[in-house]
């Protein structure tokens, strides 16, 4: 069995990230799915795909929070 690390899965998904999925993260968020909220946050928190913006990244962060999402407390903490 593989433990995988917050920091870990962070990178993991910024390394695979393509610009062109941010319009289909971009309505799975706003449909208020928590992984596709923190992905979102995740982006403007690092400026990928995204301009780096600190209070969007909260915004979706704290969105997924909401709905228990253990990396985005971890992540905004």
């Amino acid at each position: 069995m593989t433990i995988t690390s917050t920091t870990e899965k962070l990178q993991q998904f910024l390394s695979d990230f393509k610009k062109e999925q941010l319009p289909e993260i971009e309505q799975r968020a706003e449909a208020g799915d928590a992984d596709a909220c923190f992905e979102l946050g995740a982006l403007y928190a690092h400026g990928r795909g995204v301009k780096h913006n600190s209070q969007l990244a909260r915004k979706w962060l704290k969105r997924a929070i909401k709905q228990d999402s253990v990396i985005a407390r971890t992540l905004l903490a």
